[in-house]
């Protein structure tokens, strides 16, 4: 979905990311055992000193000043984000992810990395962007420095889809980068909050569920305890590019799915709800007149003003029933009628149109 003319964490998106439109038709499958299996490092304090570090076979020789730079534990967090979290970054996501941590100091220790060859750098063509900003990812030497997570043929592959990643695909990889470092650094603000999975919109896990009759490509997939409680959200970074019957096919899809006999009932609504995250206001508008069929406390709709601008949990949220903001660790409403959406004639894969990874989703058993 497309990004217009606002801007969200300090920089201006207007003729900097264009539009672009999902296309494509797959049939997946989805396997509950593995998504349950799916079990990508658990998020940590990002902003705390990593303890009981062991720097001592992470020793690389600087030619140029003629001395050792020694890996400090940030160092070896940037390696292990961008080798399991993220598969690009930019500074500035980068500086959110490392509150404590000047910025001068970090881009001092970024560009130790890059020159020692741990990090590549990419800027995305001059006809995505007047003025290129520079996107971070890891490279296949970056495992010696790793070696208990990842090894060089895991980074070498990851390392040549960040490079091959396209240009017209970065302005929504960025966009979604932003949201899932919100939900990332949440832990700051609330004590009862865990992050405990988050799958993105390029895992390969996607790809790997096959036959799949959940055929909507999410932007992200985010599981978290707060309070005790286990919240399930499908994640829609909103780029306006979905219109007309187009998106009513998505949100049929979802609403479908949702109340599915088919479902396992601990799966059902109300155990997911989708979040639309808008880059205007006016575009979140647009959405709850459209959402107006469906059950309410299955669509919430934020502008990314609100989104950015407010604690993860405060109420900002909108449903499409009433004027009420809600937070996301509300209760969920139990349907008193089920919808009645049409359904999609064809099955629809949606998303950022790689052609080489086909996107699914499957359910946690929890």
């Amino acid at each position: 979905m497309a990004i217009g003319g606002a801007s969200f964490c300090g920089f201006s998106c207007s003729s900097f990311w264009p539009s672009r439109s999902r296309t494509g038709s797959v049939l997946l499958s989805f396997s509950f055992a593995e998504l349950e299996s799916y079990a990508p490092q658990k998020p940590v304090m990002l902003w705390s000193v990593i303890s009981q570090v062991s720097c001592r076979s992470q020793l690389i020789y600087d030619s140029k000043r003629g001395n050792d730079m020694v890996l400090q534990p940030d160092d070896l967090q940037i390696l292990r984000l961008l080798s399991k979290e993220f598969l690009l970054l930019t500074n500035e996501q980068i500086y959110q992810l490392f509150p404590t941590r000047p910025p001068r100091a970090l881009n001092r220790r970024l560009a130790n990395m890059v020159r020692r060859g741990l990090l590549h750098l990419r800027y995305p063509g001059t006809f995505v962007a007047a003025a290129p900003r520079r996107l971070y990812y890891v490279t296949p030497k970056a495992a010696e420095a790793l070696p208990a997570t990842s090894s060089a043929d895991q980074l070498r592959f990851r390392s040549r889809r960040a490079r091959d990643f396209t240009d017209t695909d970065l302005p929504h990889l960025i966009f979604a980068n932003f949201v899932q470092i919100k939900f990332h650094i949440a832990a700051s603000t609330y004590p009862d909050y865990q992050l405990q999975k988050w799958i993105p919109q390029y895992s390969s896990l996607w790809s790997n569920l096959a036959a799949s009759h959940f055929a909507v490509q999410p932007d992200g997939f985010v599981k978290l305890q707060k309070a005790g409680r286990t919240l399930l959200y499908f994640i829609e970074v909103d780029r306006s590019t979905y219109r007309g019957k187009h998106l009513d096919k998505r949100l049929s899809f979802y609403a479908n799915y949702a109340f599915a006999s088919h479902n396992p009932p601990d799966f059902k609504h109300p155990r997911f709800r989708v979040l639309f995250i808008t880059e205007r206001g006016r575009r979140a508008t647009e959405l709850l007149t459209r959402l107006r069929n469906q059950h309410p406390d299955l669509f919430w709709v934020a502008s990314w003003n609100e989104f950015s601008s407010h604690p993860l949990f405060h109420p900002y949220w909108r449903t499409c029933a009433s004027s009420r903001l809600h937070a996301l660790d509300d209760p969920y409403v139990l349907p008193s009628l089920l919808p009645y959406p049409p359904s999609p004639s064809s099955p629809i894969v949606s998303g950022d149109d790689h052609t080489d990874i086909k996107y699914t989703f499957t359910r946690n058993s929890t």
